[in-house]
């Protein structure tokens, strides 16, 4: 009866250690991807801030002007939380209703105009 015993937590203690391995990779797995995105981030805000230094050096833009925009964009979706959030728009061939967050209608695959770069 032991040896049975024994057998089955042997094969218990294989599978534990097996997911305790499966689960190490995971998580570095995802450690990784927030590094990249962490790096994608600091690029992009690298970018943002060069690209507003020349329109505000082009154009006169104040800051205050800026963050009036920001708040409005932010305020179309009925709430300031800082996030632009999908909005339900009409596919301009099949007229069904298609996320903006998408590029192209997942019906009729023409592309969807979202009305902003993002």
């Amino acid at each position: 009866m032991n040896y049975i015993y024994d057998l089955h937590q042997g094969a218990q203690i294989r599978s534990n250690l097996q997911e305790a391995e499966d689960a190490a990779r995971r998580a570095n797995k995802a450690e990784n991807l927030c590094e990249e995105l962490l790096q994608r981030h600091e690029k992009m805000a690298l970018v943002f801030q060069a690209l507003l230094e020349l329109v505000q050096e082009r154009t006169g833009i104040t800051n205050e002007e800026l963050e009036k925009k920001v708040l409005e964009v932010d305020l179309r979706d009925g709430k300031a939380d800082g996030r632009m959030k999908a909005q339900i728009l009409e596919c301009p061939t099949c007229g069904r209703n298609v996320s903006s967050k998408r590029p192209v209608c997942i019906f009729c695959g023409s592309k969807a105009e979202t009305g902003h770069a993002f």
